[in-house]
């Protein structure tokens, strides 16, 4: 049943563009305007996921807070609930002063279940990191282990939860990333719903503080 839901949905390209309010603090609290749009597509064995966003706001006059990501995700199942995948990430965040984060490596991934009512699954990965933040710049490699869980009760909301916990292949108990996303979808019409999102990251090295962001928004999706 699993591999039948999965080739019944090759070939669809599924389009998503979504613009949202968003309220974040670290150092201090900003209101920023966030834009993002997603591609992705199945052709089994293969599935290809790509996602832009960026972010504007601004604490005074001269001072703006801007922020920029891409992610490029290609996955291929062996089984039905095992999948290998590899990744890439280059993102700036100017609030946490990244200048430049590159993420990239692969992993594999198990689904213990991915239906209409929604998916739960974990996974484990390798990756090399690339950072420049302020003056300092390096390059090292990271594990990730990642959990996703998501519940669709009835066709008009939709509930996910993914968290990750991103430790350094040398200095693995002192130098951690540990951050999730929490999202909430409304369906308002065919193709537009309502988003409402809480995310929060903790580096212990480099974000001491806790980096907590609130948005909403309206997300289009298109299927074509």
């Amino acid at each position: 049943m699993v591999l039948l839901a999965l080739i019944s949905q090759a070939d669809a390209w599924h389009l998503n563009v979504g613009i949202v309010g968003s309220y974040v603090k670290y150092k201090n609290e900003v209101m920023l305007l966030k834009a993002g749009a997603g591609l992705s597509r199945k052709v089994f064995p293969f599935k290809y996921v790509f996602n832009v966003s960026g972010s504007y706001g601004m604490t005074d006059t001269l001072n703006t807070e801007n922020s920029y990501r891409a992610t490029a995700n290609i996955d291929y199942y062996i089984t039905p609930k095992v999948e290998l995948f590899t990744m890439g990430e280059w993102m700036t965040d100017r609030i946490a002063d990244i200048k430049a984060r590159v993420l990239a490596g692969g992993g594999v991934k198990y689904v213990f279940y991915e239906n209409e009512s929604g998916e739960l699954s974990v996974s484990g990965a390798l990756l090399y990191n690339y950072e420049h933040r302020g003056t300092l710049k390096q390059n090292l490699a990271r594990y990730s282990f990642r959990i996703k869980h998501k519940f669709v009760p009835n066709d008009f909301v939709q509930l996910s939860l993914i968290a990750f916990y991103q430790p350094s292949v040398t200095d693995f108990s002192n130098d951690y990333w540990i951050w999730g996303t929490f999202e909430a979808r409304s369906k308002l019409s065919e193709n537009l719903f309502l988003k409402f999102t809480v995310n929060d990251r903790y580096e212990n090295l480099t974000l001491p503080r806790n980096n907590l962001s609130m948005a909403v928004g309206l997300d289009y999706r298109l299927d074509f």
